[in-house]
């Protein structure tokens, strides 16, 4: 019975050692696995993720808070729903924000062209040798 109660504990701390941890950022939905330096980040609601490699090494503060959260998948992003709702995190849905923004700007929107105006560039004075030359050389004034 003791051997029974000892290979239960052991591997219950087994699996708190292979537990995952990554930061989360409740205030833009993104997370961050320290050990791989990549930042996890959803651009449409949580429905698909992206990750990006921190070359840096630097927390960015725009990121706000983080919050340690720990998993046994690499794909921490999968209980999003649950972090969300134990840390108050924020949803951003930019592309169907963006594609409901271009539909009604476009048709809206009034292009007013300015009439173009060729400059030509300014004549470069000529210095040392070449100012020489031109004046030896260089059409005679009348």
């Amino acid at each position: 019975m003791v051997c029974v109660v000892g290979w239960a504990v052991s591997c219950k701390n087994n699996n708190s050692s292979n537990a995952l941890e990554f930061y989360y950022y409740p205030a833009k939905n993104v997370y961050y696995n320290p050990k791989n330096d990549r930042y996890y980040y959803s651009l449409n609601g949580g429905k698909s993720w992206d990750s990006v490699l921190n070359k840096s090494n630097d927390e960015p503060a725009i990121l706000g808070e983080r919050v340690l959260v720990t998993g046994n998948d690499y794909r921490i992003y999968k209980h999003n729903q649950e972090h969300r709702a134990a840390y108050s995190g924020v949803v951003f849905d930019f592309k169907s924000t963006a594609a409901a923004t271009a539909v009604t700007s476009v048709a809206e929107r009034k292009i007013e062209r300015k009439p173009v105006v060729k400059k030509e560039p300014p004549k470069k004075e000529k210095k040392g040798i070449g100012k020489f030359f031109s004046k030896l050389f260089g059409k005679k004034k009348d």
